[in-house]
């Protein structure tokens, strides 16, 4: 089943780096970028996933099946998901201000 933003999913991790992990649900792979780690820096070394370790995330953004280049290779990722935005409830997102006006003197 196709993860939606919002949803707080298992990731089984299969990959860390410096500046983020990569993980599978669902036959899907999602991506967490460093700064969604914790909300409380500086990182604790124990608090930082593993290879192998499952984890809760929720889905803020959705990109079946794109394909990204990393220096190590390549790699088709699914959707990004944060571990910091499982401790929050959802939030809606506000519909734009209609006052507000798009572009310069318009």
């Amino acid at each position: 089943m196709a993860v939606a933003v919002d949803d707080i999913v298992p990731l089984t991790i299969f990959r860390v780096e410096a500046y983020g992990l990569w993980g599978t649900h669902d036959g899907q792979t999602g991506s967490v970028h460093v700064s969604d780690f914790t909300d409380a820096p500086p990182i604790d070394e124990d608090r930082i996933p593993r290879v192998g370790d499952t984890v809760p995330v929720r889905v803020f953004n959705v990109t079946p099946r794109t394909e990204v280049e990393y220096a190590w290779g390549r790699l088709v990722c699914d959707f990004a998901a944060s571990l910091v935005l499982t401790k929050r409830p959802a939030e809606p997102i506000a519909a734009p201000d209609p006052a507000l006006k798009a572009g310069p003197g318009r």
